[in-house]
């Protein structure tokens, strides 16, 4: 578990909280305001994560306030979790987080720039792209391992024109989003080539 922070405004949200699931690479990013505590953190993992998947039987993180405080200690004892911390100057204990974020904020990037207040509507739409993309160590995506069987996509394209006005408004500004995206994204691709 870690923070994306930093962010600006976008539907007061400032944040994104990333939980990678080690064994499937699955990840969560859910979106947090700032400041936030252990117990607004814990009840968000038990709506997010704990639905869907239980306890976990490890949890590794950096040494955040909110998983160094005494709340967080207790918590995960009684559940039986045990809380494992990066040490101070060796990110690479979190690393397969960090990876995560790092592709997050790339992806983010792309789409901040053109629209900065609205990165929170595209973080279900990130975590959906982040799932179903090919994992070097899986040898397919997380989607894939998790589930067993590859995604159905949302198949709405703009050549459906019996659409009413209001779902051709949000065709419309998604096709502008994903032009603005993949622009960015050669830039990117670009500066990465140089």
């Amino acid at each position: 578990m870690d923070f994306i922070s930093g962010l600006p405004p976008s539907d007061h949200f400032d944040c994104i909280m990333v939980v990678i699931d080690k064994f499937t690479k699955y990840g969560h990013f859910i979106p947090v305001k700032h400041p936030y505590n252990a117990v607004k953190i814990a009840e968000l993992f038990l709506d997010n994560i704990y639905k869907l998947h239980g306890m976990p039987l490890f949890i590794v993180s950096d040494r955040d306030l909110v998983f160094t405080c005494q709340f967080w200690q207790i918590l995960t004892k009684r559940t039986g979790t045990t809380l494992n911390m990066s040490t101070a100057y060796h990110p690479e204990t979190d690393g397969q987080t960090e990876r995560v974020n790092q592709q997050i904020e790339c992806y983010l990037r792309c789409f901040i720039s053109a629209h900065p207040r609205k990165w929170s509507k595209w973080i279900p739409l990130c975590e959906f792209w982040y799932n179903t993309n090919w994992h070097s160590s899986l040898g397919k995506s997380p989607f894939t391992v998790l589930y067993g069987h590859e995604p159905r996509y949302f198949g709405i394209s703009p050549s459906d024109t019996i659409a009413p006005q209001d779902m051709q408004q949000w065709l419309d500004s998604r096709i502008v989003v994903q032009d603005t995206v993949r622009q960015h994204l050669l830039r990117t691709q670009q500066r990465m080539k140089v």
